[in-house]
């Protein structure tokens, strides 16, 4: 992670460009994790579908959960991985379980994804005395009975100037367990993605006045299922590497604040953004 913070602040120097925090947040999500690991559960993909479609568990209530830090270290041939993600503890255990799996899944995938890359690279790699890299580590950033939001990020180098990362956002309804798509916060008669792309394009227009370097976006408009998290009462919209800036601008965040969106906001999300 330092040496891909390190990379970017020498790139951006290159390009003299200054990007304010307002809009540009680079994270070294690491430091943030709980310190306390415990075992995940085991559960099916299948048993996850099962408890989602059952009435139970669409009408059960909501819990806050407490999240830790789920450590696992993986290294094969040709291949480092560092892996750290959340597990969820919840007094609804069905909720628990059906997040926990999904969570685990997402980061086998990884795993998998990566460890495919460097099995392909094999004999490079060990001709090189080099291994490819694969790390996640994540942060909480709202916690209560409604609704738990936190990001993972995910970071691969399999060679080259840099590594690649993303940030995935996991927005989960405690009462049904169900992933938020920014679309469900608001009620059906809203027309939230054009005030939220407006607040995006003054920020932007921020930057150039201010610091310069504006011209570096290319943004038009959210899409639907936008990626987002939810910080300090506030809806935060951010954009993959390349989405809408050069890899020297990191990942473009965007803070829009409770006040421009609650009147938008449907009855049971309201909670999250005061």
């Amino acid at each position: 992670m330092k040496k891909r913070l390190s990379a970017f602040v020498v790139t951006l120097c290159t390009l003299a460009i200054c990007i304010p925090s307002i809009s540009v947040n680079i994270k070294d999500l690491s430091s943030k994790t709980a310190v306390e690991s415990i075992e995940a559960k085991n559960v099916s993909v299948e048993t996850s579908k099962k408890l989602r479609e059952s009435n139970s568990f669409k009408n059960s209530g909501g819990y806050k959960s407490q999240v830790y830090a789920k450590s696992d270290h993986r290294s094969v041939e040709g291949l480092d991985c560092d892996l750290s993600y959340p597990v969820i503890n919840n007094q609804n255990t069905e909720i628990e379980q059906a997040v926990n799996d999904r969570i685990k899944k997402d980061v086998d995938s990884f795993y998998d994804k990566n460890k495919k890359s460097a099995d392909k690279e094999s004999l490079y790699l060990k001709e090189s005395d080099s291994k490819y890299e694969a790390k996640t580590s994540f942060e909480v950033k709202k916690n209560t009975k409604y609704v738990l939001s936190m990001i993972i990020e995910y970071y691969s180098y399999t060679g080259g100037a840099h590594g690649y990362y993303e940030d995935k956002a996991y927005n989960i309804d405690m009462y049904s367990g169900d992933i938020l798509n920014l679309c469900d916060l608001f009620e059906d008669n809203q027309d939230y993605k054009e005030l939220i792309n407006k607040e995006i394009k003054e920020q932007i227009d921020y930057i150039g006045k201010n610091d310069g370097g504006s011209e570096v976006f290319q943004f038009k408009s959210i899409s639907r299922n936008q990626k987002f998290y939810i910080e300090n009462g506030n809806l935060v919209v951010y954009f993959d590497l390349y989405d809408i800036a050069p890899y020297a601008a990191g990942i473009p965040t965007f803070t829009i604040n409770s006040d421009k969106i609650l009147p938008m906001v449907k009855d049971k999300y309201v909670e999250l953004f005061t």
